[in-house]
Order: structure tokens, then sequence, then C-alpha cells
């Protein structure tokens, strides 16, 4: 006779980046030994790639999650972590006064996390004649890039010539789809500090998933205000 099988909920979100409506369900225990395992390893990578998999597995249509921004990683993990193991997530921080660093219990309401807003992204303009369209990174984007490296000049570089979308002159557009990898490196590689800060700017105000909080500590009673952004904030 043949095993009885549990039913699952059903829930629906958005998806921010495109305004898309979803059904999922809670992810199960072989998608949580999914999640531990990529913790473990404490690898940034790997972590994005397992959370993108149990996204795709848990989110009932046939979705490439590799395309979706990470802000829509950021969000829909969050929504499948309220439906999974409950709206409260606990941290352990520590005070900010260096004479305390005592370590308080602290919990974060998933609801209170605002949808990330989707701003219109504009062309950098590199030049009085050279600019760049740019997209917002995916998931397949920062495969191999670690937050720490981002960082860096050469870190930035690696992803960088991957969210061209066209180099634009005076008269002419070109196709960053159309063009070998090595030359858009080039391209990169060939700015001054001025203009890869541009490139940086972009980079610093790509939307993410963000909560404004605190929490008084328990021991010296010390105010500390917390900005908890991105996907290592709030997976634990």
């Amino acid at each position: 006779m043949a095993l009885p099988k549990l039913n699952t909920s059903r829930h629906l979100t958005t998806i921010p980046s495109t305004g898309k409506e979803v059904e999922y369900r809670p992810y199960l225990v072989k998608e949580e030994k999914i999640l531990m395992m990529a913790l473990e390893t404490k690898d940034q990578s790997s972590i994005i790639r397992a959370v993108a998999q149990v996204i795709g597995d848990c989110i009932t249509e046939d979705i490439d999650t590799s395309k979706l921004a990470m802000f829509d990683i950021e969000y829909l993990f969050l929504q499948l972590r309220s439906k999974s193991s409950g709206e409260i997530i606990d941290l352990k921080l520590p005070c900010e006064v260096m004479e305390c660093k005592h370590v308080n219990n602290f919990s974060v309401d998933i609801a209170k996390i605002a949808v990330p807003v989707m701003k219109k992204i504009e062309p950098i303009q590199l030049t009085d004649q050279i600019g760049v369209s740019m997209r917002y990174p995916n998931v397949k984007d920062l495969e191999g890039i670690d937050s720490d490296e981002l960082a860096s000049v050469e870190g930035a570089s690696k992803l960088f010539h991957k969210l061209i979308l066209n180099i634009f002159e005076e008269d002419e557009i070109h196709n960053a789809a159309d063009e070998p990898a090595e030359d858009l490196r080039a391209f990169v590689d060939s700015l001054n500090s001025d203009q890869f800060g541009k490139l940086a700017s972009f980079l610093g105000e790509i939307p993410t998933v963000e909560l404004q909080t605190g929490f008084e500590c328990t021991k010296c009673k010390h105010e500390t205000k917390l900005s908890l952004k991105g996907l290592q904030s709030f997976f634990i």
C-alpha cells in the first residue's frame, strides 16, 4: 500500500522586479537540508545558488531563478521563510559599545520588511560623447564573486562588464550582447577612476530588502540602531 502524501499550503506573492504574481508553497525538510548544507560552507556563491534553487522548487510555475535580480531572490526567500519557519527571525547581536559587546537576543518580524522599491535605471554618462546603459545583477552574474570582493576594484570589475546592456556614442549604439566578453572587460578596464566611480555608485543604489530597527542592550541599556540589508542579514 502506498504511503499517504502530505498536503502543503499555497500562498501568493509578487516578484518585485516584474510585478508578476506567483504561487508558492513553504519549503520542506528536503529543501531545508539544501539551505543548511550551503550555509555550513560559509561560501556566499553556494548560499545564493542554494536559495535560488529552493525558490525555484517552491514556486509552482516554471521560473528561471538564475535570471532573477538579487533583490527578487532576497524578497522571495523571506516570503518562503515566513511561511516555512515562521515570521519571526531570531538573531544574536553584540552591543555596539566597545566596553560592553554583550550578545543580545533580538527578533525581526519579516512582515515589517517592505518590498524593495524599483527605480528607473538611468543611462550613465561617462564622457560628453560616451555612456552606458546598465541592468541590475542577477544570481548568475554573482557566481564566483563574494560580497567582500565587490568592495574592491578587481571584484567590481568582474561584475560591471556583465551588467552593461549597451555602450552609446553620439551617433551609434553598441549592443553588449553582440560584443565579445573580453572586449567588454577591456572597456571597463579602460575607465578612469571618476568613470569607474559612476558605475560603483550604480551598484550602491541597487534595491535590496532592508529594515531599519534597533535594540536596547540588556546589560548596559545602550540603544543600538541597526540597518539590516540583503540576504546575509536575514538568512540564518
